[in-house]
């Protein structure tokens, strides 16, 4: 027959999946089915680290639907600005999770569906959250234009005062590469507004009183960058 089985998961959760429907958008699927391997000779595929929920979504006939059918369960009618935060993340990083499985088993069509989602998805719901961003970064490759959508977004909109409580609970969890990507745009950013901000001296001498500051001899002094 033309329908081949995929186990998912620790757990083996089978699929019963059209060959041709495999072995047309993905690479991999092509070689292990079409070639001298074991899963060839079986129809049967096993992938024991992916979960049925990644799975799941991969599943979907038309990708343009994925949005819809997750959004579904929660009863959602509009911006993903009103959903809670709670219900916006665990829906894109189920979104995330599977754009890592068709970046891993190259499914480009699946690839490009997943990354218009994420980007409509992140840009009605700014600034990203840290747990997406921390997410994000794990699971995504380097070149992933999600990345860099996060960190402009995040760069553009992130704010102290308006920021999520989660935020501030997850700081010491952001990754490296998140960092040192927000420190490359903020300076391209200071470069683009070269000479907007002026530094008063007196800002940085902790005056006790304003009288005092004003018998400061730096008082009118200030630098602004070069």
């Amino acid at each position: 027959t033309g329908l081949v089985a995929i186990e998912v998961g620790s757990e083996r959760k089978e699929y019963t999946v059209h060959k041709d429907l495999l072995t047309h958008y993905s690479e991999y699927f092509a070689r292990a089915l079409d070639g001298p391997w074991k899963e060839a000779e079986d129809k049967k595929v096993r992938l024991e680290d992916i979960e049925p929920e990644t799975f799941d979504i991969f599943s979907i006939a038309n990708p343009n639907d994925i949005r819809i059918e997750l959004l579904k369960p929660l009863a959602f009618n509009g911006s993903a600005q009103s959903l809670p935060e709670e219900d916006y993340d665990f829906i894109c990083i189920q979104l995330l999770n599977a754009l890592a499985f068709g970046d891993r088993f190259h499914v480009a069509s699946f690839k490009v569906a997943l990354v218009h989602i994420l980007v409509s998805l992140i840009i009605e719901f700014l600034p990203p959250t840290f747990r997406i961003i921390i997410h994000a970064f794990d699971v995504l490759s380097d070149s992933s234009p999600v990345l860099d959508l996060l960190v402009n977004a995040h760069c553009a909109c992130w704010c102290e005062k308006t920021a999520m409580e989660s935020d501030f609970e997850m700081l010491p969890e952001l990754p490296i590469e998140f960092i040192r990507r927000v420190f490359k745009r903020q300076g391209a950013r200071n470069l683009e507004q070269k000479g907007a901000g002026k530094f008063k001296h007196c800002d940085y001498h902790q005056h006790a009183t304003e009288d005092e500051r004003l018998q400061c001899n730096w008082k009118n002094q200030t630098g602004e960058p070069l």
